[in-house]
């Protein structure tokens, strides 16, 4: 879906939503059961919120300052569509809720929290020069050491490693960048960096940069 200054429902969180990642809520508080309400079609949507055919979205900004609960918090300025792909509205109240990222979006304004976060916000697609292919091409061979030497000392450091949870090496390149993301042991900062960079050439190389340090951590506690 291509977003171009609409306004879309926002939940902040203190971790970072990356591209093709699920993503489980349990949503307790008053004015996220309005905003998934309003979602899933219990409730009438906002005339300026964004929406989709068929499946509800809704972004999800990083807090670099603050507490999820309660509101106050400082908010990114760039942000990860999700999907609700199923949502489940529970005895007590609360919503349970699966979604899953997308399009990456820059936050253009944060407007009033009435009840629940909204943001103005437009699509923030890869900028990659015409040669991106062959540059990804060449760094994914290299990608795929570097990951495989980290799962390895992980393992060695006592962690449980499930293969089955690993990259699709014959993904698709763009994605598969995101998906050896997901499967790496990477902090919320340098997820948020990933999501910023400008393209997946420029990403693929932060991302081997960001192995690499890890991995070197993990050898210095052997």
């Amino acid at each position: 879906m291509n977003t171009t200054g609409v306004v879309a429902p926002m939940f902040p969180l203190g971790s970072v939503l990356l591209p093709h990642m699920l993503l489980p809520l349990n949503v307790f508080e008053p004015r996220y059961r309005v905003m998934f309400e309003e979602l899933v079609g219990e409730l009438p949507r906002p005339d300026d919120q964004v929406t989709s055919d068929s499946e509800p979205r809704f972004g999800v900004a990083l807090i670099e300052r603050g507490s999820e609960i309660g509101g106050g918090e400082v908010r990114s300025k760039v942000a990860t569509l999700a999907t609700v792909l199923g949502a489940q509205l529970l005895e007590d109240g609360r919503w349970g809720v699966v979604a899953l990222g997308g399009e990456r979006v820059r936050v253009d304004e944060w407007l009033e929290d009435d009840p629940y976060p909204r943001a103005r916000v437009r699509s923030w697609p890869d900028l990659d020069p015409p040669d991106a292919a062959a540059v990804l091409a060449g760094a994914l061979p290299g990608l795929r050491s570097q990951h495989a030497v980290l799962m390895d000392l992980m393992a060695q450091s006592g962690v449980v490693v499930d293969e089955a949870d690993g990259p699709d090496w014959n993904t698709e390149p763009v994605k598969l960048i995101w998906q050896v993301a997901l499967a790496s042991p990477l902090g919320s900062l340098d997820r948020y960096r990933l999501l910023c960079a400008p393209g997946a050439t420029e990403r693929v190389g932060l991302l081997a940069k960001l192995l690499e340090e890890q991995s070197d951590l993990l050898q210095g506690r052997l």
